[in-house]
C-alpha cells in the first residue's frame, strides 16, 4: 500500500556501496493482530503492517508505504526469535507462503521460532508490479508461430526483441510514479526495518530460495554486522543476476531432465515411461524425446492453450505444440510432485499419442487483469529488470547474451526469451546495489542446493560459498527446486543445527533424500 503523492522519478543509482547506512523507519514497532488474507492457514496467523519510506534515499521524504506482515508465533520453548522468510520469484508472497507452509518449517526449526513472512514491493498489495498487456497485445505486439525454437538469436532479431520493447514501454507508461522505487536494496532496508522493529536483538534470521538467495546476499553484502543466521538454499549467483539475464540458470537444467529419467528406471513399477521398451535407458529415452522435438518443431503443430507459455507477456493465444512440450517438461522439473504428470506427458509425447496429454489445471480468472493487477503479476519483471545493469537499443547488442543462454541447456528456448524485457527497460531504480557480493558477516552463511535443481545450478552455489568468508555448503541430493521439495531427514539436522546453535557443516557435506522421487510424489499425491 502506497501513501503520499506521486514521486518522482529515480534518482542517481547508488553503485557498488560497500556497507550501506542503516536507515531508520519511521514506525518502530509491529502490532499484531487479525489477518484480512484469505490464505489457507491451517493454525493461527497474526498479522501486521510496517510504515516505511517509500524512497529510502530520501530521509525527509513524507511518501510512504505499508510493508504486510504474517506471522505463526513459536510453539514451543525457548523462543529464539524470528525468522524472516522469502519464497523467491520475485513475486511469491511470503504472507502467504509462511500461512500455507508452516508445517515444514516448524518441522525443521522444531517450532523454536516465529516465523514471519513479509510482501516484499511490488507484490501483493504493496505497490504492486503488473503492466496492461491486454492493451499491449491488442494494439501492438506482433505475434505469429515462429516463436523461440532452435535460433534464439534469429528469434530476438525477429521478433523477440520488438515484443521485449512493447513490453518494456507498457510497463514503464503503467509504473512511472512507483515503479522505481522495488529494488533489492530498497527491498533489503526493509527487512532491515522489520528487524528493527520485531523489536529483538536487532539481528536478522533469515531464510530465503531462489531469488530470496539475491535478497539474502545484498542484504548481508548492505549490512554484515546485522547478520545473525541465514540459510540460503537454490541459489543464484548475484553478479550473473545483475546482468538482468539470468544467462546461466539453466546450466543444471538438462541435468535435472536426466535425473528425472534415472528416477522412473529406478522405479518402473511407478513410472510408465520406464517400460516403454524392453531396455530403455536414459540416453535412449532422452533420443526418443530429441526426435519427437524435431518433428514438433517442424511441423508448427498448434495447440490450444488457456495459460500463458513462456515469456510471460505474450499473448494467450495458439502456441506450436514444440513449445508447449518444453515449457511442460521444464515447469515439472521444478516439482517432484509433478513426476507422475511428467511421467505422462512423455509416454503419450514419445509414443505421438498427443490426444492423451491432458491441458494443464489452469483456469484463467473472469477478469484476469484486474487480477494481475492486484497481484502484481509481472513483479518478476519489475524487480529484475530495475535490478539488472545492462540496457540496449538494438537486439545485436545482446547478442552474446542470448548466445549464452541458448548454450545453458537444450530448454533454454523454452525459457530464456522471458529475461530480453530486461536490457529494453526504460525504468531505473533510485538505488541499485551491484556488489561487491562478499563480507565478514557478523555470523556465517549457510547455503544449500540440490544436485538435480532445473533453474538453479550447484556451481552457483559452490561459486557463492567460496565468496563468503565462513559460510558453510550443504549439497542436497534431492531433484527439483528446493530442499524440502524431496524431503531429506539429513539436510533437516543441518539446517536445524545451524539455526538453533550456529553449527556451520564440514565442507562438502551430502545429504541423501529419504527415498526415490517416484516414491515422494506418489506419496504427495496419497496426501493432497
Amino acid at each position: 500500500m502506497y501513501h503520499g503523492a506521486a514521486p518522482f522519478l529515480a534518482s542517481t543509482a547508488l553503485l557498488g556501496i560497500c556497507a550501506a547506512h542503516p536507515l531508520r523507519p519511521r514506525q518502530t514497532e509491529l502490532q499484531w493482530g487479525p489477518c484480512e488474507f484469505d490464505f489457507n492457514a491451517t493454525i493461527p496467523v497474526e498479522c501486521s503492517t510496517l510504515d516505511v519510506p517509500l524512497d529510502w534515499t530520501k530521509e525527509d521524504s513524507s511518501e510512504s508505504l505499508e510493508l504486510e506482515l504474517l506471522r505463526v508465533k513459536a510453539s514451543k520453548q525457548p523462543t529464539l526469535g524470528s525468522v524472516i522468510f522469502n519464497p523467491g520469484g520475485p513475486s511469491a508472497l511470503g504472507t502467504r507462503y509462511v500461512a500455507e507452509q508452516h508445517t515444514s518449517m516448524n518441522r525443521v526449526l522444531e517450532g523454536h521460532y516465529d516465523l514471519v513472512g513479509f510482501d516484499i514491493r511490488g507484490t501483493g498489495r504493496t505497490i504492486p508490479f503488473a503492466c496492461n498487456t491486454t492493451a499491449m497485445l491488442e494494439s501492438n505486439m506482433k505475434r505469429d508461430l515462429d516463436l523461440p525454437q532452435r535460433d534464439m538469436v534469429e528469434w530476438l532479431e525477429n521478433e523477440g526483441w520488438q515484443n521485449a520493447q512493447v513490453f518494456a514501454d507498457q510497463c514503464y507508461k503503467d509504473n512511472e510514479k512507483t515503479g522505481s522505487y522495488i529494488s533489492t536494496a530498497f527491498i533489503a532496508r526493509d527487512m532491515l526495518a522489520i528487524v528493527h522493529a520485531l523489536q529483538e536483538d536487532d539481528l536478522l534470521r533469515f531464510w530465503g530460495a531462489s531469488w530470496g538467495s539475491i535478497l539474502g546476499q545484498t542484504f548481508a553484502s548492505m549490512f554484515p554486522d546485522k547478520v545473525d543466521r541465514m540459510f540460503i538454499e537454490s541459489v543464484m549467483d548475484p553478479t550473473d543476476y545483475m546482468s538482468g539475464f539470468w544467462t546461466h540458470n539453466m546450466l543444471d537444467t538438462d541435468n535435472s531432465l536426466d535425473n528425472f529419467f534415472k528416477e522412473c528406471l529406478a522405479t518402473p513399477e511407478l513410472c510408465t515411461l520406464a517400460n516403454i521398451t524392453e531396455s530403455a535407458t536414459v540416453s535412449s529415452l532422452r533420443s526418443g524425446l530429441s526426435k519427437v522435438l524435431s518433428e514438433l518443431y517442424s511441423t508448427q503443430e498448434t495447440v490450444e492453450l488457456g495459460y500463458h507459455a513462456q515469456p510471460l507477456y505474450t499473448a494467450l493465444t495458439p502456441v506450436t505444440r514444440y513449445e508447449d512440450l518444453k515449457n511442460r517438461i521444464f515447469n515439472a522439473l521444478y516439482y517432484v510432485s509433478r513426476f507422475p504428470e511428467l511421467d505422462s506427458v512423455l509416454t503419450a509425447a514419445i509414443t505421438r499419442n498427443f490426444s492423451a496429454i491432458e491441458p494443464p489445471d489452469v483456469s484463467p480468472p473472469v477478469d484476469r487483469q484486474e487480477i494481475m493487477a492486484q497481484a502484481g503479476a509481472h513483479s518478476l519483471f519489475g524487480i529484475s529488470c530495475l535490478d539488472g545493469t545492462v540496457r540496449a537499443a538494438e537486439a545485436r547488442e545482446i547478442y552474446s547474451y542470448v548466445e549464452e543462454q541458448q548454450a545453458s541447456s537444450t530448454l533454454a528456448d523454452g525459457y530464456m526469451p522471458l529475461m530480453w524485457a530486461c536490457p529494453a527497460w526504460r525504468l531505473e531504480p533510485a538505488e541499485r546495489y551491484t556488489g561487491p557480493f562478499t563480507a565478514r558477516t557478523k555470523s556465517p552463511i549457510l547455503f544449500a542446493n540440490g544436485l538435480a535443481d532445473p533453474i538453479t545450478p550447484m556451481a552457483y552455489a559452490r561459486k557463492v560459498h567460496e565468496a563468503w568468508e565462513g559460510s558453510g555448503l550443504l549439497i542436497h541430493g534431492g531433484h527439483g527446486h528446493g530442499v524440502d521439495n524431496h524431503p531429506s531427514t539429513c539436510t533437516d539436522q543441518v539446517i536445524r543445527a545451524y539455526f538453533i546453535n550456529g553449527t556451520i557443516p564440514e565442507d562438502g557435506t551430502l545429504c541423501e533424500p529419504n527415498q526415490s522421487a517416484f516414491q515422494q510424489a506418489y506419496e504427495y499425491l496419497k496426501e493432497a
